[in-house]
């Protein structure tokens, strides 16, 4: 073991802590702390599981991840991704967190240690500073034919907790394009996350610390896992959307923690559930549902209909704000595809809402989770294209009826376009799913999708 650090606090973070109710004492002594091999995190997230199911087991294949860096390229020269399929949009540097996301992402090392979640995916690298983004995401939509993005990307050039133009430009190419991307919250606490992660359709991810062992139930977030509150009064989404391990990683190329390397394993889950079903890719916010749907049922973050309530409650349990829906589990987002129990389509401007059946057996625990885009104007001005960076969103709730139509359970934030619904059905039968539109200004067409599991 090596000292590992778990959290970088201030004087801010503890007067913070010291106030809250269950805080009894804070430790800010250096410990030991033992590092969980990639194979262990791949275990904690049941990818392997998914990779080593027969015949039908799943590693990428034929899948396209993009990888946006700041700092520079992956290095393939070392063992892991000697025999990778990765091609770079530049020859900028190689850098050591570049190489370690690609580990994650794609690694083929000769050991479970060094074979990362999606071995078999084709890995396009791009290397940028902001004005590059779009010159980067060009090269993938023209060239790449991406399927997935992964940004690990700090704060150190980003807002945070700000709608801003990065943000908008994601959003843009996502919906436009049909990408779907995914960003790594940040590592700075509660102080807020990283404006690129802002992103209404950016899957965002927090950082668990994995606590040496395939389960879950003995995880919890590293402190400095950002986290962004939607009770506060900047009418931004609640982000992270989800947690996977980052706390700490020993990969070949080295040890480390930080949401940088949470989001890879959910990006590399993607490039698997693109595998098993293509026509998935298709719609973006149906994977965000599939995500927050097939979450860890009984493990730390799961709180039974935490998202009944509404964001005027003031009443969104803390575990949300910091977990998003949960810890993901790649073998329940498989179990959802293989019964096909998910769905996508559009609710048009001249529509109200829109109803879905499923069938529910008695007393037993059921999610559902409704996912949609936000759809950002721009203004072409000769070879410049402006984008939009209002904040607005046309807002959909999620609504579920017994066969009576009785309410059982909903979903109705103002700014957040991931609702969830947690809800025990009291008789065996058809139930209905209802997306209706809220409160808005913009009444567009908004594409959506839908996801739920029992049990």
């Amino acid at each position: 073991t090596a000292p590992y650090v778990i959290a970088e606090v201030n004087n801010s973070d503890i007067n913070y802590l010291m106030k809250q109710q269950n805080v009894s004492n804070i430790d800010i002594s250096e410990h030991n702390y033992e590092p969980c091999s990639l194979d262990t995190t791949a275990n904690t997230i049941r990818a392997r599981t998914i990779q080593n199911n027969g015949l039908y087991g799943y590693t990428g294949y034929g899948i396209n991840i993009g990888m946006i860096e700041s700092r520079g390229y992956p290095d393939t020269n070392v063992e892991s991704l000697k025999n990778c399929n990765i091609t770079k949009y530049t020859n900028s540097p190689t850098t050591s967190h570049a190489t370690e996301v690609a580990e994650i992402l794609v690694g083929k090392g000769s050991t479970q240690v060094g074979r990362g979640i999606a071995p078999d995916a084709n890995l396009f690298c791009g290397a940028t500073i902001t004005t590059d983004l779009e010159n980067i995401l060009n090269w993938f939509v023209d060239e790449c034919y991406i399927d997935v993005v992964n940004l690990s990307m700090g704060t150190s050039q980003y807002e945070l907790n700000e709608y801003s133009i990065l943000s908008s430009i994601l959003d843009y190419y996502s919906t436009v394009y049909r990408i779907t991307v995914v960003c790594a919250a940040d590592n700075e606490g509660i102080n807020g996350v990283n404006s690129l992660a802002m992103s209404y359709n950016a899957i965002t991810v927090g950082n668990l610390y994995t606590n040496s062992s395939n389960t879950a139930n003995d995880d919890y977030l590293n402190f400095s896992s950002s986290y962004y509150n939607c009770l506060l009064p900047q009418n931004l989404p609640s982000k992270p959307d989800l947690v996977a391990p980052g706390s700490p990683v020993s990969l070949e190329y080295g040890s480390v923690t930080g949401t940088s390397y949470a989001a890879p394993h959910v990006a590399g889950a993607i490039a698997l559930f693109g595998e098993q079903d293509m026509l998935l890719l298709v719609c973006p916010s149906a994977i965000k549902a599939l995500l927050a749907a097939g979450v860890y049922q009984n493990s730390f973050c799961f709180v039974p209909n935490e998202r009944i309530l509404t964001t005027n409650s003031n009443e969104i349990p803390l575990s949300y704000i910091q977990y998003g829906a949960g810890l993901i589990n790649c073998v329940r987002n498989s179990t959802i595809i293989n019964n096909q129990n998910y769905d996508f389509s559009t609710l048009y401007a001249d529509s109200t809402y829109i109803d879905f059946n499923i069938t529910c057996n008695a007393n037993q625990n059921v999610r559902v989770a409704l996912a949609y885009e936000k759809n950002v104007n721009t203004v072409s001005i000769g070879d410049a294209l402006f984008y939009d960076t209002s904040s607005s969103i046309d807002n959909l709730n999620l609504m579920i009826y017994d066969a009576n139509m009785n309410l059982v359970g909903s979903s109705e934030t103002t700014y957040n376009n991931l609702e969830i619904v947690d809800f025990i059905p009291s008789t065996s039968g058809n139930y209905t799913i209802r997306i209706i539109r809220g409160i808005s200004q913009l009444n567009s067409d908004v594409r959506f999708g839908i996801a739920w599991i029992q049990g």
